[in-house]
């Protein structure tokens, strides 16, 4: 059931938020993470971090902590859930996609091509880092009605206007999910 009308948010377990921007998210708390070749975020890395965001071990598995392993997903708002090629969470991230686009949540799921966890922000050294930002930043800005000029901050039109090449233009569309990469 897409996230929308009045009564909707009223009845909904989620916190009262318009849209989900995700950058390669942990939606799992309680997974195991195997260790990704040609990664920079190792499984040891990731368990520190899971101990320092829980306040206890048991929260790893509410809903806020781990949204993946939540009976529903349905009243959540509209998402863009970027991952990273190299990346130990993009399964977790791009299998959260898929549930919320099976809950009936409109979402678009983008996979940098090449790219590893922490590439956000890298955009004026990698091409391809670049297109991912701007669509990213494009997302935010429709879901929040800014977008009253159809560019980005850089003045280029749109996330896929780089001429250099970087960005791949496969898409695939299931169940109302929108998959780049």
């Amino acid at each position: 059931m897409p996230r929308g009308g009045a009564g909707t948010r009223a009845a909904s377990p989620w916190p009262p938020i318009r849209f989900q921007l995700l950058v390669y998210p942990v939606t799992d708390a309680l997974a195991i993470r195997p260790d990704v070749p040609d990664s920079l975020l190792t499984t040891t890395q990731m368990n520190w971090f899971t101990e320092q965001y829980l306040a206890r071990p048991e929260d790893a598995g509410h809903p806020y902590a781990s949204p993946l392993r939540a009976p529903s997903l349905a009243g959540l708002p509209p998402a863009f859930v970027l991952t990273a090629e190299h990346d130990p969470l993009r399964p977790e991230g791009e299998a959260y996609a898929a549930r919320l686009a099976g809950s009936g949540v409109a979402v678009t799921a983008r996979r940098a091509p090449g790219l590893f966890h922490g590439f956000f922000g890298l955009g004026g050294l990698v091409p391809v880092a670049r297109a991912s930002e701007r669509a990213a930043y494009a997302a935010l800005r429709r879901a929040l009605g800014t977008d009253t000029l159809g560019t980005d901050t850089l003045g280029t039109a749109g996330p896929d206007a780089d001429s250099d090449g970087a960005t791949s233009t496969r898409a695939l569309t299931t169940k109302g999910m929108s998959v780049h990469g």
